[in-house]
Formats: structure tokens, sequence, C-alpha cells
């Protein structure tokens, strides 16, 4: 009996060892099963919050936003129900929505900087800190070049993420969306006012304004394929000024006003492009054409004139794939 006892007394012991052991391997092999609870200091995501408290123990959120309030942190509350907080009443809970206090139904965010374009002072231009503090006014410090100027906004912002909508565009045809939601521009005729007009009037030039859009140039362009943006004037029927890439028969910039024209001298390979035009109101209107692509190329022109009415207007005489325009004033 007593060999019986000791041995049970051994094997005890070699079995509380090997358990020993194993709890070790355990936690060098990373497969450690201690809860929350047992271990109430652990942060497994080094937010300064222990798991315990965490409402995102794995994705680091030392704010704890919790928008919903139902106990997942917005930065993994990836699940909308109909039972979350929506604020602005517009279908998407708060934590799903980009615009949070700003009824939208598109969640369309061009510029990817987490801001819906409705309620983005700088739709087309990334600025998470919506900066506006230089001049005061509704348009983002990324995007304005009026600083401490005339007071500006959005006139007309579209990402075309939609199919053709006669409210907002007039065309001799209809547009259709690209893959990405981006929109295919029919070929026009050799005039620009067979291009896409926006509704929105730019209406008289006592404000500085521009007319913004981002383009793709296609390869194999001939030499009277062309692509520009400018102001058509409805009740003159003319562009009182327009900015073009011209292929003739590789693209440079061209900005004309009436009879006057002036080129550029940069010539442009296929691929996508920021085009501006921007008026300055004076008694010697500026106007100053820029294509934005990899480098920054600008031509300006001092053309007299009278004062800028009418619309944003786009055209091309190619099949064109258009992103965005925006329209300020």
């Amino acid at each position: 009996m007593l060999i019986v006892s000791g041995m049970i007394v051994v094997m005890g012991r070699v079995f509380g060892m090997l358990l020993l052991v194993l709890c070790g391997c355990n936690q060098l092999l990373g497969i450690d099963d201690v809860t929350a609870a047992q271990d109430p200091l652990r942060d497994t995501d080094g937010d300064g919050k222990p798991d315990i408290e965490d409402n995102c123990p794995s994705v680091p959120n030392p704010d704890q936003l919790d928008s919903d309030h139902d106990n997942r942190g917005d930065a993994c509350d990836t699940e909308c129900s109909a039972t979350d907080i929506d604020s602005d009443h517009d279908g998407t809970p708060d934590h799903c929505d980009l615009c949070p206090a700003f009824p939208t139904m598109g969640q369309h965010d061009e510029d990817s900087d987490g801001i819906g374009d409705e309620c983005d002072n700088c739709p087309a231009t990334a600025n998470v800190g919506q900066e506006h503090a230089a001049d005061l006014d509704d348009l983002g410090d990324a995007c304005d070049p009026f600083t401490k100027q005339t007071p500006q906004g959005t006139l007309l912002f579209d990402p075309f993420v939609d199919s053709y909508d006669p409210v907002k565009w007039t065309t001799d045809g209809t547009w259709s969306a690209a893959p990405g939601g981006d929109a295919i521009v029919p070929a026009a005729g050799l005039t620009p006012e067979q291009g896409l007009h926006g509704t929105a009037s730019i209406g008289q030039d006592d404000n500085d304004w521009y007319v913004e859009t981002a383009f793709t140039l296609p390869s194999g362009l001939s030499q009277s394929e062309r692509v520009g943006v400018g102001v058509w004037d409805t009740g003159m029927k003319t562009f009182a000024v327009s900015c073009e890439v011209l292929c003739k028969p590789s693209c440079q910039l061209l900005l004309q006003r009436g009879n006057d024209t002036a080129k550029g001298m940069e010539t442009l390979a296929p691929g996508t492009y920021v085009l501006r035009v921007v008026g300055t109101g004076s008694v010697t209107p500026t106007f100053t054409c820029e294509v934005l692509g990899g480098e920054k190329i600008s031509l300006m022109s001092m053309l007299a004139g009278p004062a800028v009415q009418g619309v944003p207007t786009i055209f091309a005489t190619t099949p064109v794939e258009l992103r965005y325009v925006h329209a300020v004033r």
C-alpha cells in the first residue's frame, strides 16, 4: 500500500509539472486562453484602455466613441441596423454615415478623406481637418485660391455617381456611368454648345469663381479632338471663357475668349488630369487656366470683356470619362 501511495504522489507531481510546462508553452506560443475578466490589465490593442473596458479591444480607439450606443466602438462597428442612432434621419446610422449631421442618400466620398461630398468643404481635395480659417467662408483652405478676398462657397458639385439627370444637366445625348461611378460623356460636335451644361449659374462676376473638372484623356487622340471646360452664356449663346486641352497633334493647353487665344507650350500624355478655369472679378478680368497632373501647369491671360454670366459646361469631341465637376462662386 505504501508503494502504491508513493507512486500516486509521484504521478500527481509529474502531472502538475506537465500542466505548468504546457501553460508556459501556451504563453510562449501566444495561445494564452486567459480571458479579459481573469486579466483585467490586459490591453490587446495598446490604446490605453484595458480589454475588459474597451468597446473595440482589438482596434485602437482611445476616444471610445460609440455614436449609436450599441456598446461597439465606431472604430470597429461595421454593422448598421434600424435600431442604431441616425441623427440626420437619412436612413444611414451615424457611425456608417459619411455626413452624420447632413441628410444624404449617396454616401459618396470623391476625395476619400472620410467626409461625404455633401458636407465636405473641399469635396474633390482631401482635407480631413476641414480647415477654412483663412477667409472664414464656406470653402476649405485646401481648395480655395481666393483666400482673404471675397467669400466663396460650392455652387455645384457633381461626382457623376448616378445616371443621367436632366434636372442637373442638359446635353444633346445622355451620358453613361463608368464601373467606378464616373461619367462617360459621349462625343459632341465641334461646337461647345453641344457639351454637357449644368443648371447652376455662375451669375454676375462680382465674386471670384472657378469651375474645375477631372477628366481622363484616352490614348490615340487625333488632331481634331479636344476636351474643355468653361462658362456657357445662355443669353449670348457663346462661351464667356473656355479652357481646352487641344490635340494638334499632341495635346496642349488653350485658353480663349472671343477672338483672343493663348496657347500653352506644355504637352499632355494620356492620363487623368484636373482642369480648372479661374475667374477673378475686376475691370480687366484675369482668367487662369490650370491643368493639375503630376506637375502643375498654368496659363494666365489678361482679357478684357463683359462680366461673366452663365453655367458650368464640359465639352468633348471624343468620349471622355469625367470624375466630377466642381463650380465655386
